[in-house]
């Protein structure tokens, strides 16, 4: 792997590169799920293995991060990166990386995960083989043919579904082994928050897409009805939250992450008039976003965490 002319050839050089690579700021949008998913368990059972908590962290996060690399290179062979205006965060266009060597280090990155993936199943059930399977597929075809989800405006269903249930769901799993309401409940903010993330970035991109034949919600549905389902993302989470807790399968210590809630309720409300306006560009509100679902799930994590070391004193 080695970085493109006009690049630093050094050690540190290519640790940079492949650091912007791996996109690092996306990277909590794995980490906080798997967080809250892992203690929820302790918290409800008293039941932890920090090895099964640290290779879950590791493969999420290491499945994230070779899915972010395996997004530019297909979108770059597949031409819709040779149009779009040019982005820090993209280490081929800007000569970073060459794109083979992307290619490889999303491979390798992505194996790495699975590995992760089959230690978790040595030590756990054989259902996680094949929810890791898939994980892996979806991570890879997001962007390669011939599935190429993200671009059939399947690209929101797939991030809510394996960042939001799959990622927390069996984050519990490998502690409890047992598939509860209380993490399917937990899961659902997290989703939803997590989706709102690349829906940001769909409504920013959706003139450039459509013109470019990539199909995403917010270009099949307009910027008004895409301005609505932003702010549905955004708030719509909360009540399931609640509602988990009301109904037993969730620790009331949770309903710490309603802290959040204001600043979702000024972000679904700023979002709203600038999208409906057009007002570009949409960037801050993708970290705004990002920020939002990263302190959710910190928050709530945090919360369980106490709750089972309660449990354990």
């Amino acid at each position: 792997m080695t970085a493109a002319a006009g690049t630093s050839t050094g050690a540190s050089g290519r640790m940079r590169a492949w650091y912007r690579a791996a996109r690092p700021r996306t990277l909590s949008a794995a980490m906080s799920p798997v967080l809250a998913g892992s203690m929820l368990a302790p918290a409800v059972t008293g039941d932890f293995y920090p090895l099964r908590f640290l290779l879950a962290l590791a493969g999420s996060v290491a499945i994230q991060a070779a899915t972010n690399m395996l997004n530019e290179y297909f979108d770059h062979v597949q031409g819709l990166d040779n149009s779009r205006p040019q982005r820090a965060d993209q280490v081929v266009k800007t000569g970073v990386l060459q794109p083979r060597a992307l290619l490889r280090g999303g491979m390798l990155t992505m194996l790495f995960g699975a590995l992760c993936g089959l230690a978790l199943v040595a030590q756990t059930e054989l259902v996680l083989l094949v929810i890791g399977v898939l994980s892996v597929l979806a991570g890879y075809f997001y962007t390669a043919k011939p599935l190429a989800l993200g671009y059939r405006a399947l690209g929101e269903v797939t991030v809510f579904i394996f960042m939001g249930p799959v990622i927390v769901m069996g984050s519990a799993f490998v502690h409890t082994l047992d598939w509860t309401l209380g993490a399917l409940l937990l899961s659902v903010p997290l989703g939803l928050l997590v989706t709102a993330i690349l829906h940001v970035n769909n409504v920013r991109d959706m003139e450039f897409d459509r013109a470019h034949g990539k199909r995403t919600l917010a270009n099949l549905l307009g910027r008004r009805v895409a301005a609505i389902e932003y702010v549905l993302l955004i708030l719509a989470g909360y009540p399931v939250l609640v509602a988990g807790v009301l109904l037993g399968d969730i620790p009331a210590a949770a309903l710490l992450a309603l802290v959040t809630l204001p600043s979702a309720a000024k972000l679904a409300r700023d979002f709203n008039t600038t999208a409906t306006a057009g007002v570009f560009p949409l960037d801050g509100f993708m970290i705004r976003t990002a920020k939002l679902h990263r302190n959710f799930g910190y928050l709530a994590a945090a919360a369980l965490l106490v709750e089972a070391m309660r449990g354990w004193l």
